[in-house]
């Protein structure tokens, strides 16, 4: 997996957990070697943030997460618990998996990115199964590798601010579904500041607009919405997009969409913002 984010040696099968505090107790004693932080101090900020709750998945799985001073990178411990713990998942099923992270401060949008990756790859029922039946650590580290080879996405990386470069981004997309999906994704990466519009064919248009036409919608059905999704990206974050769109058109059956990718100038924007500001 890209940087080694998940390996054999922060994994734990089988622990004997009641509730949440001894599931981020085990994972800060794994993940304290690997980061140089002492495992009473992430513990405090990982039982903190869930705290707050909001970190259970659906499907048994749950991602604890705090920023730790002293951590370098984002890194994760995976915990099975040999009994699944309740929390407030928006599903009700109680959680047995948990993606333990620790994040560096002061770098939230990297934080976000590493965190909506994880989320994506747990709608793997595939991958939450196997992780479940899995017989140790070396088997899970294989499942999470093929997981990510298979949904053709890798851990997303947010791209430096050019002074002036940029991609506009223009995404033309059918399907509620499939748009629906899109835009939490978009969300949840950090793009939050993408502009949507509705929009139609020439076609689709006059026979909404021109009366003598009007009749045709009747005969031949409502297309059905399109949204025109446009926001401006580094060039370092193409494959992240283009990554996401293919996959969300294949796995919600989008009826039609189109991705293009612009070059455009960008020398000034007020006030400064990272990619993905729109």
């Amino acid at each position: 997996m890209d940087d080694a984010w998940l390996s054999q040696d922060t994994i734990l099968v089988d622990v004997d957990a009641a509730e949440i505090g001894e599931v981020i107790a085990a994972a800060a004693q794994v993940l304290g070697p690997a980061t140089g932080v002492d495992p009473k101090v992430a513990s405090a900020a990982l039982n903190a943030r869930a705290a707050e709750g909001g970190i259970a998945l659906g499907q048994g799985v749950a991602v604890p997460h705090a920023a730790v001073e002293g951590v370098s990178t984002q890194l994760a411990a995976l915990i099975r618990t040999r009994a699944p713990i309740p929390l407030d998942a928006p599903d009700g099923q109680a959680v047995d998996l948990f993606f333990v992270v620790l994040g560096r401060p002061g770098e939230a949008g990297a934080h976000l990115l590493f965190l909506a990756h994880m989320a994506r790859m747990c709608r793997s029922n595939l991958l939450i199964q196997g992780l479940r039946r899995a017989e140790g650590p070396g088997e899970m580290v294989a499942l999470m590798q093929a997981a990510e080879l298979r949904l053709g996405t890798s851990r997303f990386v947010p791209a430096r601010p050019s002074a002036s470069q940029a991609l506009l981004v223009i995404i033309t997309l059918a399907g509620e579904r499939a748009i629906d999906r899109l835009l939490v994704d978009l969300v949840e990466l950090g793009f939050g500041g993408a502009s949507v519009f509705d929009t139609h064919t020439a076609q689709e248009a006059m026979t909404e607009e021109v009366p003598l036409f009007a009749g045709f919608k009747d005969l031949f059905g409502d297309p059905g919405g399109r949204r025109m999704i446009t926001f401006s990206i580094e060039p370092s974050a193409r494959d992240q997009i283009v990554a996401l769109v293919e996959l969300v058109c294949r796995e919600e059956e989008a009826p039609s969409c189109q991705l293009h990718l612009l070059p455009v100038e960008r020398p000034f924007s007020w006030p400064q913002q990272g990619p993905g500001s729109g």
